[in-house]
Formats: C-alpha cells, sequence, structure tokens
C-alpha cells in the first residue's frame, strides 16, 4: 500500500522533481503567478489534512483494519 500523496499539484500545492533544479525554478515560477490563490490552496490542504490524515481519522482507519483482520483470523481459526 502506497501512502498517498499529501499535496496535490497546483491545487494545494507545488511538486518539483527531486535534484531538479529547472523543476524546481519552474515550480517556483508558478508559485509567484498563484500567490494571490495561496489562501484558498492553504484551505483546501487545511481540508484535505483534516479529513484525511486527522489523529481521528487515522484512529477509524486504525480500527476497521484491526476489526477486519481479527475477523479474518477468526473465520480461519474455526
Amino acid at each position: 500500500m502506497s501512502l498517498p500523496r499529501l499535496i496535490v499539484a497546483n491545487v494545494t500545492g507545488f511538486l518539483f522533481q527531486p535534484r531538479d533544479k529547472n523543476s524546481l525554478q519552474q515550480s517556483l515560477i508558478k508559485a509567484i503567478a498563484a500567490k494571490n490563490k495561496f489562501p484558498e490552496m492553504g484551505q483546501q490542504a487545511r481540508q484535505e489534512i483534516e479529513a484525511n490524515h486527522s489523529w481521528a481519522n487515522r484512529v477509524q482507519v486504525l480500527s476497521a483494519e484491526t476489526e477486519r483482520i481479527l475477523k479474518d483470523r477468526e473465520a480461519v481459526q474455526y
């Protein structure tokens, strides 16, 4: 299972390729051009984190997965 990206390109932030100066440069240019969208992007990022990556969400996911594992384990034992 891979972890979902925390940043959605040009929606909640700006991405660039690691160790690629040109990619970083292009992302910075995009960011500077879109600076008026920063408040909206920040709000969208916060909503994404609260909805999918909050402590309460993590506990809920962990609890559901634990229940599934225990049910599978019970089915195998009987």
